[in-house]
C-alpha cells in the first residue's frame, strides 16, 4: 500500500431500537473525501455476539468486563487495519447481544493476514467476519441516509 488515506476523524452517536432492543451506534461521519476509495473496495463485518438468547424489551448491553474486551479487540484491530491504510472503521453498532463492527477495506486476503497477525497470541476473541464488495460504499452512504445525514 503506498501512504495513509487522510480523512477526518469524526465521530457521531446514536440511540434507537432495533428489533425490541435498544441500539447504540457509533459512526464515523465525516468520509465524504474517501468515499469509494480504491484500495478500499469491500465491506468487511466483525461480529461478537455475547448473548445468544436475548429476550426483546430486556437491556441486552454487554457488561463492562465484556465492553472492555471489545474495546481491546477494537484497538488491535484499528492499530493493524487503520494505521496500515488497509481499512476504515465506518461504525459501531451494539444491540440485541451483539456487536458488530462495520470497516471498507482492502482486499480479503491482506485483511485477513493482518487482522490474525495482530491477534496471534492474544485471547481468542468470538467473533465472526464477513467480506463482501462494496466499491461504492453502498453500505455506509445507506447507514447515512437512515440517519438523515449527509456525507460530509
Amino acid at each position: 500500500m503506498s501512504g495513509p488515506i487522510p480523512f477526518t476523524d469524526s465521530w457521531a452517536m446514536a440511540e434507537g431500537e432495533l428489533d425490541g432492543f435498544p441500539l447504540v451506534l457509533r459512526f464515523r461521519d465525516r468520509l465524504k473525501s474517501i468515499l469509494g476509495h480504491p484500495r478500499l473496495p469491500n465491506r468487511l463485518h466483525v461480529i461478537w455476539v455475547y448473548d445468544s438468547e436475548p429476550v426483546p424489551g430486556a437491556h441486552a448491553m454487554p457488561s463492562q468486563e465484556l465492553s472492555d474486551r471489545m474495546s481491546e479487540l477494537e484497538d488491535a484491530l484499528t492499530e493493524a487495519l487503520e494505521e496500515r491504510s488497509l481499512a476504515v472503521l465506518t461504525s459501531v453498532a451494539t444491540s440485541g447481544g451483539r456487536r458488530e463492527w462495520t470497516w471498507y477495506c482492502a482486499d480479503k486476503e491482506t485483511v485477513q493476514t493482518a487482522i490474525n497477525d495482530a491477534l496471534a497470541g492474544s485471547t481468542v476473541y468470538p467473533v465472526r467476519l464477513r467480506v463482501s464488495p462494496d466499491p461504492t460504499w453502498s453500505g455506509y452512504m445507506s447507514l447515512l441516509r437512515d440517519l438523515g445525514r449527509d456525507a460530509a
